[in-house]
C-alpha cells in the first residue's frame, strides 16, 4: 500500500470538505484523480487479523474525509451525470478497499445503496458515453471479497 496515494486521497477528500462552494471543475476532477488512486490500492487479503486491522485502519483513515465529503455534499445527487458516475466509482472503490467493513455509517447506506442501483439502471443506455464507466461499477462490485 502506497503512502503517497493514501495521502493524495486524504488531501483531496479534506480540500473538498473545507471548500465552501467547490465549482464543477474541483467536483469533478476530485472523483476522478480518486478514483484513479483508489483503483490502484489492493483489498487487504492479509491473514494475520492484526495486520489486516492495522491496514483497514489505515485505509479507513485516509478514506474517510472523502467518504465524508460525498455525504455532506450530497455529491450522489448531483445533476451532472459525469460527477454522479465518479462518485458511484469511489463509493464501489470504497466498499472493495473497506469490504467487509461498510465504507459509510448505516444510517447513509440505504441511500448509498440506492444510489447505486441507479446506476445499473442505465446500463440500458449501451450508446452513452458513459456506458464503459457504468460497466466499471459492476465489476468493481464483482472484485469485492468479503471474506
Amino acid at each position: 500500500m502506497n503512502e503517497s496515494t493514501l495521502q493524495l486521497i486524504s488531501g483531496i477528500g479534506s480540500k473538498l470538505g473545507q471548500l465552501a462552494r467547490p465549482n464543477k471543475d474541483v467536483i469533478v476532477k476530485s472523483p476522478r484523480q480518486v478514483s484513479s488512486a483508489l483503483s490502484q490500492i489492493e483489498q487487504p487479503s492479509v491473514v494475520e487479523v492484526a495486520t489486516k486491522a492495522q491496514v483497514l485502519g489505515k485505509l479507513e483513515a485516509a478514506t474517510k474525509p472523502l467518504r465524508k465529503s460525498i455525504v455532506k455534499r450530497g455529491l450522489s445527487n448531483h445533476t451532472d451525470k459525469d460527477v454522479r458516475l465518479l462518485v458511484a466509482i469511489c463509493v464501489d472503490e470504497f466498499f472493495r478497499i473497506l469490504a467487509p467493513q461498510p465504507p459509510f455509517a448505516d444510517k447513509y447506506l440505504k441511500d448509498i445503496f440506492k444510489f447505486i442501483l441507479s446506476m445499473f439502471m442505465e446500463l440500458a443506455d449501451t450508446t452513452s458515453a458513459f456506458f464503459s464507466r457504468r460497466v466499471k461499477i459492476l465489476e468493481l462490485l464483482l472484485d469485492v471479497n468479503v471474506a
